[in-house]
């Protein structure tokens, strides 16, 4: 596995991230949400007349939903196909900072700055950064 391809996984996870929250965004908005009346009777006697409200998204919001489900499927499947590769990577590295770095910033998605506060204790972003790409660089 390849420094690019770390770089791909983090992205794809980002991706689901965003598509979740536009998912989520669209079902809480009111502007989607329709309703309507309709008029209906009780099965049994006797049969008196009453209005039901039925509320719901609109055809449109239904549709962006569900093609963002579906882009979302297709992106975790890429991602379940990258982890087999992630893990032995993971497994195959003996500096236990740098599997520590790779799993805070790839796998968890954390930035740079916060990878060096959770790995060395100190907020300076250079410092896993370049230690992956010496990693890779001595690997590739």
């Amino acid at each position: 596995m390849h420094l690019k391809e770390l770089e791909y996984f983090r992205k794809l996870k980002i991706k689901i991230a965003r598509i979740s929250n536009k998912i989520e965004l669209i079902k809480d908005t009111k502007v989607g949400i329709v309703s309507d009346s309709v008029k209906g009777s009780s099965k049994k006697l006797p049969y008196q007349e009453r209005v039901v409200t039925v509320t719901g998204l609109n055809q449109s919001d239904n549709y962006i939903i569900k093609r963002l489900k579906n882009e979302r499927l297709q992106i975790n499947k890429i991602i379940k196909s990258l982890e087999p590769m992630i893990n032995d990577l993971i497994a195959s590295i003996d500096d236990l900072n740098i599997v520590h770095i790779i799993i805070t910033r790839y796998i968890d998605g954390y930035s740079w700055e916060e990878t060096a506060k959770r790995v060395y204790g100190y907020a300076g972003e250079d410092a896993p950064r370049k230690a992956i790409q010496r990693f890779f660089n001595k690997t590739e």
